[in-house]
């Protein structure tokens, strides 16, 4: 009966991390067409979307360690009605102020998803399945994601923004009831922790333990630069791209980032079963990184290039793919290095710090298309792609032998210990 508890609630979690990933996701989609009709340049849409992220990752230092206390179920639940009040600003807004308060209200809604399931999985599961879990839940909410492209944009289309807004603002309100009611299920097989906490704790303790840890340090970054990139390019400036650089309609694009965004879930799938295979092995992770980030370089050489658009796909399926192996083994691992009993306060902190990078990634690479761009309108070139992720993938290069000696110093610490 527990063991059944534990899966309905932790299906529960899932799903509204899913929902989080469509509502990310979704800038991408409804954004991008507005920049004509609203007059927006490529660094307001870029800023727009960033804003989910900014509220989003505010609140992340303080959920790992809120859930423990609070309980995740019923921290998720309750956030959820602040993140209606988001979805329905954003549906009836018409100006770029309105659509930005909505997305804020939205990643301020959110704000417990990513770490809740995170935190859950991994006090509800051992650690030999963890990385199953962590796999089954990218999986999963990466559903999200899929939804967010090309049916979301065929909703758009057939049904206009501010409809399909208000029926995504009536599912968020039945799934925040959901979790509510079962948080009474929650509790009842979980101890409450009544030790007072204090505020810099919450703040700062997982943080704290990162900086304090050199492999936990760049593990993190990596995982901030997948998932950042991961963030850049599916959730805002993937259809952009592709429109852009190989003439595709907005439809075939969509679809390109569904193909790319199902790849995420391939990848998740070989990082759970290689992760619950190399359980604690760090050089797992840096052959996931490396492979991510060669998948980046083949992208940005195929728009260099102007090769064909068929190694402009094959690329973005294997960002995708690397992209979710390289995630899944991070959070394995970030869970296997961790300290005892601080779990939950890391894993907060490392989400916050993931979704800083998205908001680095996406306005970042908004701000440099802009200068580029600049004297030429809205209208959209090869080289702001190449500028901006090319920049960002050659600085991604730099963490590789920091993290190498990270883990040299990790069995220099094992092999003291054992003397």
């Amino acid at each position: 009966m527990l063991l059944a508890k534990e899966h309905l609630l932790w299906g529960l979690l899932v799903l509204n991390y899913a929902l989080c990933s469509l509502l990310r996701d979704s800038a991408m989609v409804v954004l991008p067409p507005l920049m004509g009709a609203l007059s927006l340049s490529a660094a307001s849409v870029g800023f727009i979307s960033a804003v989910y992220h900014y509220s989003y990752g505010s609140v992340q230092s303080l959920l790992g360690t809120a859930c423990d206390r609070f309980g995740a179920i019923r921290l998720c639940g309750t956030s959820l009605l602040i993140c209606v009040c988001g979805v329905v600003f954003f549906a009836v807004g018409t100006s770029p102020l309105t659509l930005a308060l909505g997305r804020l209200l939205m990643g301020l809604g959110m704000g417990p998803a990513f770490a809740a399931v995170l935190v859950y999985q991994a006090q509800a599961f051992s650690e030999e399945d963890y990385p199953i879990y962590a796999a089954l839940s990218t999986i999963l909410s990466n559903l999200g994601n899929v939804a967010a492209i090309s049916p979301l944009g065929a909703a758009l289309d057939a049904f206009g923004k501010q409809t399909v807004f208000l029926a995504i603002a009536i599912f968020t309100f039945i799934l925040a009831l959901a979790m509510l009611v079962s948080s009474s299920l929650y509790e009842g097989h979980r101890r409450r922790n009544n030790v007072p906490l204090k505020i810099s704790e919450l703040l700062w303790g997982g943080f704290s333990c990162v900086f304090k840890n050199r492999l936990l340090l760049f593990t993190t970054l990596f995982w901030c630069v997948s998932m950042g990139l991961q963030l850049a390019f599916l959730g805002l400036w993937g259809v952009p791209w592709y429109q852009t650089v190989w003439g595709l309609s907005s439809a075939h694009a969509r679809r390109f980032m569904t193909i790319s965004a199902f790849s995420v879930m391939c990848g998740a799938f070989t990082g759970g079963a290689v992760g619950r295979r190399f359980n604690g092995n760090g050089f797992a992770v840096l052959a996931s990184y490396i492979m991510m980030l060669v998948s980046w370089s083949a992208l940005i050489g195929a728009t260099a290039l102007k090769a064909s658009v068929f190694w402009g796909a094959a690329a973005g399926m294997l960002i995708g793919f690397s992209s979710g192996n390289c995630n899944v083994l991070c959070s394995s691992y970030i869970r296997a290095v961790s300290p005892s009993g601080r779990l939950g306060a890391v894993l907060g902190s490392v989400s916050m710090a993931i979704f800083v990078a998205g908001i680095i990634f996406q306005w970042g690479a908004g701000i440099i298309m802009s200068c580029v761009f600049k004297g030429m309108g809205t209208a959209m070139d090869a080289r702001g792609f190449l500028y901006s992720f090319g920049s960002f993938v050659m600085l991604s290069y730099l963490f590789i032998p920091q993290f190498i000696r990270a883990q040299g110093f990790r069995k220099a610490d094992r092999a003291a210990r054992r003397f």
